[in-house]
């Protein structure tokens, strides 16, 4: 941030030093971590890191390529673009202004390599979630190129809202880009205008069917299928024939 450089005396100190650091707490590194990911000039600060062999210390799952160096070159520009009010508030948790960077930085990760950084690293639980979710989308962004409005919608719903958006930002294929950006902004708002009130005053009893029904009657929102709240009823009548 201040534009300082370490001395060449303190450089040559390093390789000495290097292999105290698998004995930080997670805690501390991560903490130096997240202080990163906070900054303006993130990426080239990890870089840094990296180019000082610094990383794979910590653990050898945590690398830094060119690939990651992109994305997380752009954080503040994602974090302009966010549509969450507040970024760190997600369904059942509590998010950090770091953690939008460490999914950025991580979701090029496999499962497996993800696990074995927790292990070193102790990610929050959400952050945690949030990551798997995060490299499982990535690798995998491409399957819903086709989708129609409701599969899609299905299939994303499923994953914490902030790792939907993190992987949105950086798919390649534009295609995917625009079905993530509808899921976020507006897809995942739509609803059908009945609700379990309104099958319990027809007469439907409780229980697993309800969902179905009201999953059926949003989906035909999703796609077009229903455009008006009449199209709707007669849609609920036949779905209860």
């Amino acid at each position: 941030r201040y534009g300082f450089k370490i001395p060449e005396e303190t450089l040559t100190l390093i390789p000495e030093a290097r292999p105290l650091v698998e004995k930080l707490s997670a805690q501390r590194i991560r903490h130096e971590l997240d202080l990163i990911l906070e900054e303006w000039n993130a990426a080239s600060m990890l870089a840094r890191l990296a180019n000082l062999d610094l990383l794979q210390p910590i653990h050898p799952a945590l690398t830094f390529d060119s690939s990651m160096r992109e994305r997380v070159a752009n954080l503040h520009t994602y974090r302009g673009l966010q549509h969450l009010s507040p970024w760190n508030i997600t369904k059942g948790g509590q998010m950090h202004d770091s953690d939008l960077g460490w999914l950025l930085w991580l979701m090029s990760l496999s499962q497996e390599q993800v696990s074995a950084l927790n292990d070193r690293l102790h990610f929050t639980a959400d952050l945690l979630a949030s990551l798997f979710a995060a490299s499982m989308m990535y690798a995998d962004q491409s399957s819903v190129v086709g989708l129609k409005p409701s599969q899609c919608v299905e299939r994303l719903e499923s994953y914490p809202v902030n790792a939907v958006e993190a992987v949105g930002y950086v798919a390649k294929d534009p295609r995917v880009k625009e079905l993530f950006d509808e899921y976020i902004s507006k897809w995942r708002y739509i609803k059908p205008h009945t609700a379990g009130d309104d099958l319990k005053a027809l007469g439907i009893e409780p229980g697993p069917r309800y969902a179905v029904i009201l999953r059926q009657l949003r989906d035909a929102w999703l796609d077009g299928a229903v455009k008006t709240e009449e199209e709707e009823r007669s849609l609920l009548r036949d779905l209860l024939k």
